[in-house]
């Protein structure tokens, strides 16, 4: 399904809605883990950080801009024009620090977190909540993560900086440690750590960003966002309208009860999951290079891309359903 962009009025609500949800697109991010003091510190460390908080409009019309300069032969926007984004990400134990009486409107998914739902996810054995990494050592969770993100690392301590202030200003601890991501440095540069070219999959959310595969399609914008229509044409955060299946005359089924509704105030909002994962490439590597001749194909998980970055064009040697990767020559 396509929501039509007539029924999303972006400029309206662009500047409503976090940057990052656009996609910040900059070679610096940088999480910053924190525990409020207490419901009124937290309050007001949420206001002040309001104004430096990065909206979708001022993210959109940026990375616009930075593509109209690359276009006319730049190979680099920097020195040209930079900017460093903050946006705020709060836990359910945060919210539920800040808004104690509207949880109950929450999934469970959101409030019971990870570390509660570790047997349904299948986080057991070395991935148990028990050998998590700080700050969520033994399944902790911090009220929220700030993130900021900059074209440089001079941008991304200026703007962490910044951050770290307002959190002392009202009593906010830091927990260990930042987590840090650098674009890698030339010649893997666009590549991520198995070698396949990065960000290439990103969707277009309907009414508000273009996909970055030309022809692909738009995905409904209730698919990201709260208050939004999603694919099974149900509004995001209210309950979806229950299919009763035919019965006999004389036996009216009962509707379900349903669950309420988000608060208004979280229009515009949307789920963010932070998983942490040890990926061993230099293992699947050498083990893909030991068992593999050259010019087979390997099965992975979701597309079909060269070991490389490039994209698979060669008669598969499966069904054509099947996702797989050409091993380098």
């Amino acid at each position: 399904m396509t929501v039509p962009a007539q029924q999303v009025d972006a400029e309206a609500n662009l500047s409503d809605i976090q940057g990052g949800l656009i996609g910040f697109n900059k070679d610096h991010q940088r999480l910053i883990f924190v525990q409020f003091q207490d419901q009124s510190t937290a309050a007001a460390l949420l206001a002040e950080l309001k104004p430096l908080l990065a909206s979708g409009w001022e993210v959109l019309n940026f990375n616009a801009l930075y593509g109209e300069i690359l276009s006319r032969g730049n190979k680099s926007g920097l020195g040209i024009i930079e900017s460093s984004w903050t946006n705020i990400w709060l836990s359910a134990t945060g919210l539920s620090l800040v808004a104690p009486t509207e949880m109950a409107a929450f999934p469970a998914d959101f409030t019971q977190g990870m570390a509660a739902r570790a047997a349904i996810i299948g986080d057991s054995g070395k991935s148990a909540p028990d050998a998590w990494t700080a700050p969520n050592t033994g399944g902790s969770v911090p009220h929220a993560v700030i993130v900021v993100a900059a074209d440089s690392e001079a941008g991304i301590e200026a703007a962490s900086s910044r951050a770290r202030q307002i959190m002392a200003a009202h009593g906010a601890t830091e927990l260990p440690s930042a987590q840090d991501g650098n674009v890698r440095p030339e010649p893997m540069r666009g590549k991520e750590h198995f070698g396949f070219k990065d960000g290439i999959s990103q969707p277009g959310i309907a009414g508000f960003t273009e996909s970055s595969k030309p022809g692909s399609g738009s995905i409904a914008p209730g698919e990201f966002l709260i208050g939004y229509p999603d694919e099974d044409g149900n509004i995001s955060g209210n309950a979806p309208t229950p299919v009763i299946p035919p019965v006999p005359d004389g036996y009216p089924p009962a509707l379900p009860a349903g669950a309420p509704p988000l608060p208004a105030w979280a229009r515009n909002g949307s789920f963010v999951v932070y998983r942490r994962l040890r990926q061993t490439s230099q293992r699947f590597i050498s083990s893909a290079s030991r068992t593999l001749e050259p010019g087979n194909w390997v099965r992975t998980s979701s597309r079909r891309s060269w070991w490389g970055g490039g994209q698979a064009a060669l008669p598969w040697k499966a069904h054509p359903s099947t996702p797989w990767i050409r091993t380098r020559e």
